[in-house]
C-alpha cells in the first residue's frame, strides 16, 4: 500500500493514555522496524502481560507524564516523559 500525504486538515494531538490507547501501542512496539528504532525495548516484547504491568506503573506515577499521539484521530504512538533522579 502506498503512503499517502497527509491532509491538511489532519494533525497530530497529545492526549492522555487510556486502557483502550494501550492494544494499539503494544501492536506498534511488535514492529521490527519500531523496535529497531526505539531507544527503550523489552526482552520479550511479545510478552503483554510485562507491556501492561509496566504501563499501569508509568499510569500510576504522577512523576511521569505519559501521552497517546494521535494523528488523522488514530494512535499512532505514545510517549512518555520523566526525570531520572540520579
Amino acid at each position: 500500500m502506498a503512503k499517502r500525504a497527509p491532509k491538511p486538515t489532519e494533525h497530530f494531538v497529545l492526549r492522555d493514555v487510556t486502557g483502550g490507547d494501550l492494544p494499539m501501542v503494544i501492536e506498534q512496539q511488535l514492529d521490527t522496524g519500531a523496535t529497531y528504532m526505539a531507544p527503550f525495548t523489552r526482552k520479550d516484547p511479545t510478552d503483554r502481560e510485562a507491556f501492561t504491568a509496566n504501563w499501569n506503573r508509568i499510569l500510576a506515577d504522577d512523576t511521569v507524564t505519559g501521552r497517546t499521539v494521535l494523528f488523522g484521530g488514530h494512535v499512532a504512538g505514545s510517549v512518555a516523559s520523566w526525570v531520572d533522579p540520579t
